[in-house]
């Protein structure tokens, strides 16, 4: 009896094992699947050292994104021009990196509307060719 009891709570103990091992891995997949693919980025213009929202980006339904603008004004009425810029563009063109034998490189890559991609180089362009600030969010 005592064998058939330390049987079940061995295997009760790997059974705990493997679902807070799955339950990390999910978060962690989440977590990597929010960084690299958000459904929002969120743009901003520095007001005084304090960072204004103007608008969001939403990605959510499609790799275009849909501009929302979220306070009014001139740097709303710009974020609008860029974005009309950006979006009328067959192929945007942006700036990323990646670690080499632990050296950072920098390269250049062309995506179209429909490319995964594509909300990095709306980022891109709009904070090195407009000066806004843009951050990725989940919306």
């Amino acid at each position: 009896m005592n064998k058939r009891l330390l049987i079940l709570i061995l295997v009760l103990a790997v059974l705990i094992v493997i679902l807070i091992t799955m339950g990390i891995l999910s978060y962690i997949n989440k977590s990597i699947k929010n960084y690299y693919f958000p459904s929002a980025l969120v743009i901003y213009v520095d007001k005084n050292g304090t960072e204004d929202e103007i608008g969001i980006i939403d990605f959510s339904s499609s790799t275009n994104g849909k501009l929302e603008i979220t306070k009014s004004g001139k740097d709303a009425d710009r974020l609008k021009v860029a974005w009309s810029e950006l979006t009328k563009k067959s192929e945007l063109s942006y700036v990323s990196e990646e670690m080499v034998n632990g050296t950072w490189s920098m390269y250049t890559l062309s995506v179209k509307p429909e490319s995964k991609d594509y909300k990095w180089a709306i980022y891109d362009n709009l904070e090195r060719e407009y000066g806004f600030i843009v951050k990725d969010s989940e919306k």
